[in-house]
């Protein structure tokens, strides 16, 4: 049989047990699948090519210069930059505050975004920095906020 220009062909082994075995290019796959209709068994097996057919997704590379930040993120950031976001340390667990929820403000450290003062050691609440990636992101956010459309 033929599905987008590959050839296939399914057998019933057993009841409720199909094998299949297709070629794209030089390379043969076979495979196995369970199911009672030989139709359900025909669609696996079309969803199998259909997702071998789709190109591969994009690799997301870490631009230093350019993240795409959310609303929340940004306006996280921005704080950062006014000196409105603090860390707290109690022992071992630390904490975040500011006018911006916890989640954004972690993300802009796990981004390097922002970053532990170089006296953090010494305080138990400092104020956190915009590191040289966050005042560039900041700018590429503000280039694009303010680009005609």
């Amino acid at each position: 049989m033929d599905y987008r220009g590959v050839q296939y062909e399914i057998t019933q082994i057993e009841p409720g047990l199909w094998k299949y075995q297709f070629r794209i290019g030089a390379v043969i796959r076979t495979g196995k699948t369970k199911c009672n209709l030989e139709q359900l068994a025909e669609k696996r097996l079309r969803m199998k090519i259909d997702r071998l057919l789709q190109p591969p997704p994009p690799v997301k590379t870490r631009s230093s210069s350019r993240h795409n930040l959310t609303d929340a993120q940004y306006l996280a950031l921005q704080a950062t930059a006014r000196g409105e976001v603090y860390r707290t340390h109690t022992g071992t667990h630390f904490t975040l505050t500011g006018p911006a929820g916890s989640k954004a403000l972690w993300a802009l450290v796990r981004l390097n975004l922002i970053a532990d003062p170089a006296n953090a050691i010494e305080d138990p609440r400092y104020q956190m920095v915009v590191t040289k990636q966050g005042y560039a992101a900041l700018a590429a956010h503000d280039q694009v906020k303010r680009a005609p459309c």
